[in-house]
């Protein structure tokens, strides 16, 4: 009963601004092609933040931490003043109308229509956007140019194995940093400082899967003029 409720709502929630709005989201090749001349960094923003933002609660792989939140929400505040170093990837369809929506899987309405409306509500719509799904199953050969002319790769994940995956299949010079599969935010310390250990780390790409923190510590090696991309997990598990 609760999870038809849900539905329900969410599915209302789409009739509040119903319309498309202007914002710019880039295709995926201009996105690449973007980060790549510019050598920006790339952070993703998915449902899971914006629960943490606005409904100030957990997700499944991270509790809820008001640190956290603030943290998240200074990237998007921030935004204006640093798009020379980092782009925020939201779901492209959070610019659609609602026919949209009607036309999808029931899942986008459970999930994206709350975070929908919270974008239009506060965030700035006068700019541009990457699409937050470019890792998505099938995009490949498409996002994998982020790194091909890199040679020095920085993984942070919380298996060695994909790292491991990363090294055979590329052939570059890979530095493993492993974090944790749950609450990964609690130890951000603790990996921004082993990164920034490493030597002629600003010489390295890093990618990044951790959940939320991965935004937070994205944007942080930004400040400090490292090219951080926050992969999530394309390669363990990528979105459908």
């Amino acid at each position: 009963m609760k999870s038809i409720l849900l539905v329900l709502y969410n599915y209302f929630m789409l009739f509040l601004f119903p319309f498309k709005i202007k914002t710019k989201v880039y295709t995926d090749k201009e996105l690449i092609d973007i980060v790549k001349q510019k050598k920006l960094s790339l952070i993703r923003f998915g449902d899971g933040e914006y629960r943490i933002m606005f409904s100030k609660k957990g997700i499944h792989y991270q509790e809820y931490n008001d640190d956290l939140r603030k943290e998240l929400l200074a990237i998007f505040d921030d935004y204006g003043n640093n798009k020379d170093k980092y782009i925020i990837c939201i779901p492209k369809f959070f610019t659609n109308g609602i026919k949209w929506f009607f036309k999808n899987k029931r899942e986008y309405i459970m999930c994206f229509s709350k975070p929908r409306l919270f974008f239009r509500l506060m965030q700035n719509k006068n700019t541009e956007y990457g699409d937050a799904f470019i890792f998505s199953k099938g995009k490949e050969k498409i996002y994998e140019n982020l790194w091909m002319d890199k040679e020095n790769i920085i993984i942070v994940h919380n298996d060695k194995k994909w790292a491991d995956y990363f090294n055979k299949k590329y052939q570059k010079n890979v530095i493993f940093i492993k974090t944790k599969p749950i609450n990964s935010y609690d130890i951000i310390n603790d990996i921004e400082e082993k990164l920034l250990n490493v030597k002629g780390v600003e010489k390295y790409l890093v990618l990044i899967s951790s959940g939320p923190m991965a935004k937070v510590l994205s944007y942080r090696l930004t400040q400090r003029n490292i090219q951080v991309i926050d992969t999530g997990h394309c390669f363990d598990d990528p979105l459908v």
